[in-house]
């Protein structure tokens, strides 16, 4: 569980989309505070890709994790870092399913206003 979720951390702060992907598993399910439903596999993978933006850089700093039969809970800062602005920190709190060393769920809390700045500053994809 520590490896998967170590794992997913670690290929989003070296902007490595590819380690995602194949991280989750192809029918996974990816639920976001600030999103009006669910995401499958590719819209996660395209909202992360837009986050990993040239130039961008992300940094997490967990404060607490638990795990409980197949399901981590973890409550984490995420830095991320824009040209021209100043670093925004996003306190987030999720939930991740995982079975054999694949993400199966995310149910994910995440500050809306700071979401917010990341939406005005992370460049689109042109």
């Amino acid at each position: 569980m520590h490896k998967t979720a170590d794992g997913l951390f670690a290929a989003i702060e070296r902007g490595d989309l590819a380690a995602v992907d194949a991280l989750y598993a192809d029918d996974v399910v990816v639920w976001n505070s600030v999103m009006p439903r669910p995401m499958d596999k590719a819209r996660s993978l395209a909202v992360l890709e837009w986050l990993l933006a040239p130039g961008v850089t992300r940094q997490y700093e967990v404060h607490e994790r638990m795990i409980d039969g197949d399901r981590l809970a973890q409550r984490h800062t995420l830095r991320v870092g824009i040209p021209g602005h100043d670093v925004i920190e996003m306190p987030v709190s999720l939930f991740i399913t995982i079975a054999d060393g694949r993400i199966l769920a995310i149910d994910e809390y995440v500050d809306s206003k700071a979401t917010d700045l990341l939406i005005e500053r992370v460049p689109r994809p042109s």
